[in-house]
Parts: C-alpha cells; sequence; structure tokens
C-alpha cells in the first residue's frame, strides 16, 4: 500500500476511533473535561481531514492519473473512512447530549451531629446503597434516571429510622440536600455553577 493511501487511512481512523472512546469514557466517568477533549477530537479530525488525509489521496490519485503509479483500491476505502468522520462526530455528540441529560447528580451534606448508617438512594428502578455517612461529612455521587422516577432517602439517623422523598419527577439536574441539626432534610435543586463538586467521588451507574 502505498505511503499517502496509508496516510489517508492513519487520519481517518485515528480521530475515529479516538471520539468513540472518549464517548465510551464519558458514559462511564462524568468528568467534565472529557467534554472539552472530545470537542477537540472532532476539531483535530476535520483537520486532519482536510489538509493531510483528503490531500494525500487527491497526490495519490494525480500521480496514478499521470501514469507515474498505480492507483490503489485501498485509496477509496481510505476516502469512505475519512468522510464516515463526519457522521460519526454528529452521532457522538448527539449520543453525549443525551448521556449528559439522562445523568442525575446529588451531594449529601450531614449536619446532624450523628452518623447516618444504612444510607440508601431509592428510585422507582434502583436502590444505591451508601453506607455511613459520618457527621460533619458530605458524598456526591451521579448515576442515570428515567424522567418518571421518584428520589426517596432512606438510612438510619442514630437509632432513628428516616425516609423521605426528595424529588417526586427525576429529571437531569443537581441536587443538593443537607441533614441539618435536628435531624431535617432538605433537598433542593441548584444550578450546576454552584454545585458543591467537593469530594464528588461517589460514583453509580
Amino acid at each position: 500500500m502505498k505511503s499517502s493511501v496509508r496516510l489517508a487511512f492513519l487520519c481517518g481512523l485515528s480521530p475515529l476511533v479516538a471520539g468513540i472512546l472518549v464517548l465510551i469514557a464519558y458514559y462511564f466517568m462524568d468528568a467534565t473535561g472529557l467534554e472539552s477533549l472530545g470537542f477537540t477530537v472532532i476539531m483535530a479530525g476535520v483537520l486532519l481531514f482536510l489538509p493531510v488525509g483528503l490531500l494525500s489521496l487527491i497526490v495519490h490519485w494525480v500521480l496514478g492519473w499521470m501514469g507515474k503509479g498505480d492507483i490503489a483500491r485501498a485509496s477509496w476505502v481510505a476516502l469512505l473512512i475519512l468522510v464516515l468522520n463526519f457522521p460519526a462526530a454528529y452521532m457522538c455528540i448527539v449520543s453525549a447530549g443525551r448521556i449528559s441529560d439522562s445523568r442525575y447528580r446529588v451531594t449529601i451534606w450531614n449536619w446532624s451531629g450523628e452518623t447516618l448508617s444504612e444510607l440508601q438512594l431509592v428510585t422507582d428502578s434502583k436502590r444505591i446503597a451508601l453506607g455511613e455517612l459520618p457527621t460533619k461529612q458530605r458524598l456526591g455521587l451521579w448515576f442515570y434516571v428515567r424522567d418518571d422516577d421518584e428520589l426517596s432517602l432512606e438510612g438510619k439517623l442514630g437509632d432513628e429510622s428516616i425516609k423521605q422523598v426528595l424529588v417526586t419527577d427525576l429529571k437531569w439536574g443537581y441536587l443538593s440536600v443537607t441533614i441539618g441539626p435536628d435531624g431535617e432534610i432538605e433537598a433542593k435543586l441548584v444550578d450546576d455553577s454552584v454545585f458543591d463538586w467537593t469530594n464528588y467521588a461517589a460514583f453509580q451507574r
């Protein structure tokens, strides 16, 4: 295979594979840096397509038409892979948006003065065990939701069982939950700009 055709294959396959891997990573990890990385991969794919991949194929074809070499059949396959990057990039953008819109992010602060034990977040479709949460500590987590799910908090505060509905109609968003000094539970939706990302390290698909 001619070097120009190999270069075109490399320019087509590299962003295609990289974009798919970034999308898979984004599904399993709630890392905002992956959004920027995905955008970078798309921009790199555009640059590799025009001035590098497509140009190398054009040079290969021109030389072949001038009788200075054979036109490799693989060059048409390389062109197809280069062009496929555009619908693939569009599908990755759409899929990433749907992934982001189906995530729910929660932080829980315990200011009760007692350890929360057997702590669980419960929806209509899943039960997420969180274990213990000592006083003056917090935890953060994310999980995927359905729009019609209800979210409840269950557990024990000292020797007393607690159970409270936090949200009746789950949609993507950021929820801040506080257990106060008297054991009262307050839940409020907040904007992502004021969401407490500190210690946001417990993850649940």
